[in-house]
C-alpha cells in the first residue's frame, strides 16, 4: 500500500471519500489487465482491441481551445463536469494504447512470477491466439514466433492508433509513465463537486507532458492552447 502511495500521491487523499474512492477504483477497474477482467465489455483495453480488430477509427473527445481559454468556473459549471467526463474517457484510451503497445508495466521485456512475459500475455489473453509467445523462454530471443507476433499484432496496431516517431511528432501512446494521470484523476474524483478545482486540474491535465513532447492533443483541438 505504501508503494501505490509513493507512485500516486493523490491516492491516498481519497482513500477516506467514499464517493472519491469508489470513482477512483471504478476508474482504475476499467484498466485491469488480468484474464478475467479483460473479457469484460467494459473494460478499457478490451474496447480498445475491439475497435482495432474491425479497423474502427478511434474516437477523441476534444475541447475548443478558444472555448477552454475563456471558460469560467463560475458561469460554466456543467460544460467543466462535462469535459471532465470526457478527458477521463480520452484517458482511458490512452491508457490502453500504452498497455497494447508496451504492456501493462510500460516494459515489453517485464515478466510475471511464472516468468511469463506480461506483453505477450496481455495479447494472448484478449486473442486466444497460442501462437504469441508469452511462455516463459519464448519472448526476447527474437524467435520467428516473437517476430510473428509483432509482425501480426504490434506493429498493425501501432499503425491503427497512430502512433508517430521523431521530433514533434503526434503519438496516441507512450512509453513514459501514466502516473501524472492517474493522480490527476484522482483530483478529479476528490474535487468533483468542486468546479473550480476540477478546471484547475483539468488544466495541469491538458498541459501534461512527456519525453515526447506535449500531450494537449490528446485533451484539445490542434493540439494546442489559446493563451488563458
Amino acid at each position: 500500500m505504501t508503494q501505490i502511495f509513493e507512485i500516486l500521491y493523490n491516492v491516498k487523499d481519497i482513500l477516506y471519500k467514499k464517493g472519491a474512492h469508489d470513482g477512483f477504483a471504478e476508474f482504475m477497474q476499467k484498466l485491469k489487465t488480468d484474464a478475467i477482467s479483460l473479457q469484460s465489455p467494459d473494460n478499457a483495453i478490451r474496447k480498445v482491441y475491439e475497435g482495432f480488430k474491425i479497423g474502427m477509427p478511434q474516437k477523441w473527445h476534444l475541447i475548443d481551445a478558444d472555448e477552454y481559454a475563456s471558460i469560467s468556473e463560475e458561469g460554466d459549471a456543467s460544460r467543466i463536469v462535462d469535459w471532465v467526463a470526457k478527458a477521463k474517457e480520452n484517458v482511458l484510451q490512452f491508457a490502453a494504447n500504452s498497455y497494447l503497445c508496451s504492456g501493462p508495466t510500460l516494459e515489453q521485456e517485464s515478466e510475471n512470477s511464472q516468468g511469463q512475459n506480461l506483453h505477450a500475455l496481455l495479447w494472448y489473453n484478449l486473442t486466444g491466439d497460442e501462437e504469441i509467445p508469452y511462455r516463459p523462454h519464448q519472448c526476447g530471443n527474437n524467435s520467428p514466433a516473437e517476430r510473428a507476433f509483432f509482425d501480426n499484432y504490434w506493429r498493425p496496431f501501432t499503425n491503427y492508433i497512430g502512433t508517430r516517431y521523431g521530433d514533434g511528432a503526434e503519438t496516441f501512446e507512450t512509453d513514459s509513465p501514466l502516473d501524472g494521470f492517474f493522480n490527476i484523476i484522482a483530483d478529479f474524483e476528490k474535487n468533483r463537486n468542486n468546479p473550480k478545482k476540477l478546471l484547475e486540474a483539468l488544466d495541469r491535465l491538458v498541459n501534461l507532458r512527456h519525453q515526447r513532447g506535449t500531450l494537449a492533443h490528446l485533451f484539445v483541438n490542434n493540439g494546442k492552447m489559446s493563451e488563458k
